[in-house]
């Protein structure tokens, strides 16, 4: 983690009794926010939601080599700006800003590091206080001063280290190691006069600072103070040339163990409640171009996540992806989608969860992707939609779209596969009510479609069902294809259709019809063989077929 670019809120001011300052644009919850307050009087303010780091308060309200008095107060930002009113009765001028900084440690009293501040015994140019020392590296230090009259700041500075003094004003620039940056200088000609410098820098390696001065542009009896603040330490958790952002309630980037959190192009991005990505035992969870998104109520990533040039994103209430044992659930160049209450991709011992080019979608209510092996769309999309669709792949097998798309739609449609289901550029679609295709060999639609519609489609083989350039299409209430023995249902280029109520085509052995002259009695339990039928044969109760090959 490093100290971000400071947000810094325009200077305001009070002639006397309270002061409400702004809240600097862009404060998010966790900064550090540090207000100081420049008085002329002996008057200080009080703040039940800021804790006061220095004060100063012996100012007065003379015109000529005027006392300053000055504040310093610090809080970590919650979910709500807190109370911007500081209060007081009475007392002169009062003119206050708030600076914030995004990289510190989240605990008021860990982040809060050594402080110290004086009121000037005799008026002079040169404003101090005492040396104070780091204990970390990589601590911000900050410092203020309060002018006896309405005086302009230069030149802050530490005798030993950081040793190289500030310039001109900067608001756009992050805290540099042994250089101090001004960040506000602001003068007020209200009351008795007063004027509000602060500046920064950071202390690379702990150690004192020396005295810690600033010039003022005249005589007065100034006041100065300045406070350590130590960094949030994490092991790497980078954003290349993209963004890891974290939104929400508690989102959350764990790495340890020498592991990596990275995104080098793309985005990281957890929104919501309680979003988690962990990463332990020397693995990564990066994003290379693509993006790593997590929204909704505890979505979790466990394990090595690797996205090249495309996204991996997780919505609803706690979608899940696991990966462990050496494993990887990795897209490509497509998409991994999650979305709904509680869809689940499982993958163990040694397994990949891997589309390459095309998407992998899971919406609806608990749909699931489980495989001890391989769960791959190459160039298409593996999509499951509606209530538990599932995919279901064990015993070294694969469920592979590749060109194609595999998706499953409405009320528990399922693919429950022994060795392959897999459309090569073409189409395995199942919708309605529980279309199911089970098989302990292989469906594969290369060019074509398998599609199931309507009421309890059912493909159900021993061995192989494959529509090569065509398509299988069952729709209506109930059509079914049913195959016992060693039968094959090819579709070379055309297409078997079957519509309408509860049609059928039963196969129960090898059987051939061939060479038959008159039109063929074709019921239920003969043994057939169409080939070379000259003649159009009808099925059931359907329209007339013609059976080749």
């Amino acid at each position: 983690m490093a100290w971000s670019v400071p947000k810094i809120a325009s200077p305001v001011t009070a002639a006397s009794g309270n002061l409400t300052l702004t809240e600097p644009s862009g404060t998010a919850q966790g900064d550090l926010q540090i207000a100081c307050i420049a008085i002329r009087s002996n008057v200080g303010f009080t703040n039940s939601d800021w804790t006061i780091i220095e004060t100063q308060t012996s100012g007065d309200t003379d015109a000529t080599n005027g006392i300053a008095s000055g504040q310093m107060w610090y809080r970590i930002r919650g979910a709500a700006a807190g109370t911007l009113q500081f209060s007081r009765t009475g007392g002169d001028v009062a003119h206050g800003c708030i600076i914030s900084y995004t990289g510190g440690k989240q605990n008021l009293a860990a982040v809060l590091g050594t402080h110290s501040s004086a009121t000037l015994g005799a008026a002079s140019v040169t404003v101090t206080t005492a040396t104070i020392s780091s204990s970390e590296a990589g601590e911000l230090l900050v410092a203020m001063t309060s002018a006896g009259d309405t005086l302009t700041v230069s030149a802050f500075d530490a005798a030993t280290d950081p040793a190289t003094a500030s310039g001109a004003t900067d608001t756009t620039n992050a805290p540099s190691n042994g250089t101090w940056r001004e960040r506000v200088d602001s003068t007020t000609g209200t009351g008795a006069d007063t004027g509000l410098g602060i500046a920064d820098a950071i202390r690379q390696n702990a150690g004192a600072t020396g005295t810690i001065q600033a010039t003022i542009s005249g005589s007065a009896r100034h006041v100065m103070a300045a406070s350590f603040f130590r960094l949030l330490v994490d092991t790497a958790v980078a954003a290349g040339v993209g963004a890891l952002l974290l939104t929400g309630f508690a989102p959350t980037v764990t790495a340890t163990s020498n592991t990596t959190a990275s995104t080098d192009v793309g985005a990281a991005a957890l929104a919501g409640f309680a979003p988690t990505v962990t990463a332990s035992n020397h693995q990564t969870a990066s994003t290379g171009l693509g993006e790593l998104t997590l929204t909704g109520l505890s979505p979790v990533i466990d394990s090595q996540i690797n996205l090249d040039v495309g996204a991996l994103v997780l919505d609803g209430l706690a979608p899940t992806v696991t990966a462990s044992d050496h494993q990887t659930a990795a897209p490509g160049l497509g998409e991994l989608t999650l979305a709904g209450l509680a869809p689940t991709a499982t993958a163990t011992a040694h397994v990949t969860a891997t589309p390459d080019i095309g998407a992998l979608v899971l919406t609806g209510f608990a749909p699931t992707a489980e495989t001890p092996v391989t769960v791959t769309p190459d160039v298409g999309a593996l999509v499951l939609a509606g209530l538990a669709p599932t995919v279901t792949a064990s015993n070294h097998i694969t469920a592979t779209p590749g060109t194609g798309l595999l998706t499953l739609d409405g009320f528990e449609p399922s693919t429950g596969a022994n060795t392959a289901a897999h459309p090569g550029a073409g189409v395995l679609a199942l919708a309605g009510f529980a279309p199911s295709v089970e098989t302990p060999v292989v469906v594969s639609p290369d060019v074509g479609a398998l599609a199931l519609a309507g009421f309890a489609p059912s493909v159900a083989l021993p061995v192989v069902a494959t529509p090569d350039v065509g398509a299988l299409a069952l729709a209506g209430y109930s059509p079914s294809i049913s195959t016992g023995g060693d039968v094959v249902v090819t579709l070379a280029t055309g297409a078997a259709l079957l519509t309408g109520y509860a049609p059928e085509v039963v196969l129960r052995a090898l059987y051939r019809l061939e060479d038959a002259t008159p039109p063929a009695d074709v019921g239920i339990g003969s043994a057939y063989r169409f080939e070379d039928a000259p003649e159009l044969v009808s099925v059931g109760s359907g329209a007339p077929w013609r059976f080749t090959g």
